[in-house]
């Protein structure tokens, strides 16, 4: 038996086959996502969604593997669709797009790749990141709360703010 037939029948044998495949397609396993979640389109594809309940160290995990993809992933641009919640501040879901904008540009992702969507509403604030082919349309908002339907927080100062 080869030492390459033994070592993917010990990977099969602990289930380590998508740790391998991952490493050698030089994909980081947090991409996971965007694999599975296909869009039905072939020029775009969600990779990955946050939302206010996963807290920013999660937040930021994600938004670091999204850089992280774009950085050895060339022929993609980065799409950021950004929802405000029911109850939000005005310009709340263009300022958390920005935000994850800049984090993006902050680990080397140029500006000239990024885009941000406001997409409206939903229930609770979040935030899709989409790998879009260069030079093709990218994905269409869905809001699922009507603007007629949402509260807006008055005074601005009771707004959250927002880092990452």
């Amino acid at each position: 038996m080869t030492l390459s037939l033994a070592i993917i029948l010990l990977c099969l044998a602990i289930g380590r086959v998508g740790a391998v495949r991952h490493r050698e397609l030089r994909v980081p396993l947090s991409t996971n996502s965007a694999i599975r979640n296909r869009s039905q389109y072939d020029n775009h594809r969600l990779f990955e969604y946050y939302q206010g309940s996963d807290g920013p160290e999660l937040q930021g995990e994600r938004l670091k593997g999204f850089a992280l993809h774009l950085q050895h992933a060339l022929q993609f641009d980065a799409w950021i669709l950004s929802y405000a919640g029911k109850r939000a501040c005005r310009s709340e879901a263009k300022l958390r797009g920005e935000e994850a904008k800049k984090y993006l540009m902050r680990n080397g992702i140029k500006r000239s790749r990024i885009k941000v969507i406001d997409g409206g509403h939903h229930e609770n604030w979040g935030v899709e990141l989409w790998l879009v082919v260069r030079g093709t349309s990218g994905p269409t908002p869905k809001p699922s709360v009507k603007r007629q339907d949402v509260q807006l927080i008055q005074p601005k100062s009771m707004c959250p703010k927002v880092r990452l």
